[in-house]
């Protein structure tokens, strides 16, 4: 599996614009090679686009989300990128049902953050389904017997 950890493994002393392009050509290679042995392959596809974002090819990027969204489309990651980078084009409302499920599906609280906060600087601070379920609201309370 590949990783792509930004900063990491870099030589100092020769960090040229040169050798980050070949690194970064280097992840795409791989993980669209991993890709087509496993269609399945989620997090390769997913450090791919990582690094055609890393190149200033969010095209790219946004139709190699795209493609593995049609697979995995509860992911919560893969939505909190596709609408991170949605709300950096030139229909910044096509990321608020991304935005949203984030919010609702994630159980961690930065990733809901995140997502909460690029929603309200979307103009769509409009209540969203889990802020409004009063029906969960509160936790079940049991009795004993």
């Amino acid at each position: 599996m590949l990783r792509i950890y930004p900063g990491i493994g870099r030589d100092e002393k020769n960090n040229t614009a040169a050798s980050t392009q070949e690194q970064l050509n280097r992840a795409i290679e791989f993980g669209e090679k991993a890709l087509q042995l496993d269609g399945d392959a989620l997090e390769a596809g997913y450090f791919a686009a990582l690094a055609y974002q890393e190149q200033g090819k969010t095209d790219q990027s946004l139709l190699l989300l795209s493609e593995l969204y049609r697979r995995y489309p509860t992911d919560v990651r893969l939505n909190m990128e596709l609408g991170r980078l949605l709300a950096s084009t030139k229909e910044p409302s096509r990321a608020t049902p991304y935005l949203q499920r984030v919010i609702a599906w994630d159980h961690g609280h930065t990733r809901r953050y995140q997502a909460k906060k690029l929603l309200g600087h979307l103009g769509g601070a409009a209540p969203i389904a889990s802020d409004i379920d009063h029906e969960h609201l509160h936790p079940i309370q049991l009795k004993s017997r």
